[in-house]
C-alpha cells in the first residue's frame, strides 16, 4: 500500500498498527488494559445484540445502542467502544457524532478508559 500523503500520516500508522497487533493479533484491547475483548464469541454477541436486533426506532443513534447492549454484559460494552472508538477516523471526514458514542458507550457501566497513544 502506497503511504504518501503532503500530511503526516505517522499517527495513523501508528494507531493502524497498535489496532492489528493489539486487537487483531492478540484479541486484546485499545483502551482497556489486559482486556481480551477482540474474540471472536464477544465479536458474536456485539452482532447479536445490535446487528441482528435493529431498534429502528426514532430516538438517536447512542441511545439506542447502550439500550441494544447493556444487556450483553460488560465485555460487550467494552468492545462497543473500542469500535466506535476504531470507526472514528474512517468517518472523520464527515460531521460525526461518534466521538460522543464513544463517551456515551463506555460509560454505560463506569468502565475506565486509557488512551493507547
Amino acid at each position: 500500500m502506497a503511504r504518501y500523503s503532503e500530511h503526516d500520516t505517522s499517527r495513523i500508522y501508528e494507531a493502524a498498527d497498535a489496532f492489528r497487533n493489539n486487537c487483531l493479533l492478540r484479541n486484546g484491547s485499545l483502551l482497556f488494559e489486559q482486556a481480551n475483548l477482540w474474540r471472536p464469541e464477544l465479536l458474536d454477541s456485539i452482532h447479536k445484540a445490535f446487528v441482528a436486533t435493529p431498534d429502528e426506532g426514532d430516538r438517536s443513534f447512542i441511545d439506542k445502542f447502550r439500550d441494544q447492549i447493556q444487556p450483553a454484559g460488560t465485555e460487550v460494552i467494552r468492545l462497543a467502544a473500542e469500535v466506535t472508538t476504531c470507526g472514528k477516523p474512517i468517518c472523520s471526514h464527515r460531521p460525526s457524532n461518534t466521538g460522543s458514542a464513544v463517551g456515551g458507550t463506555a460509560t454505560i457501566r463506569a468502565a475506565p478508559l486509557r488512551s493507547p497513544f
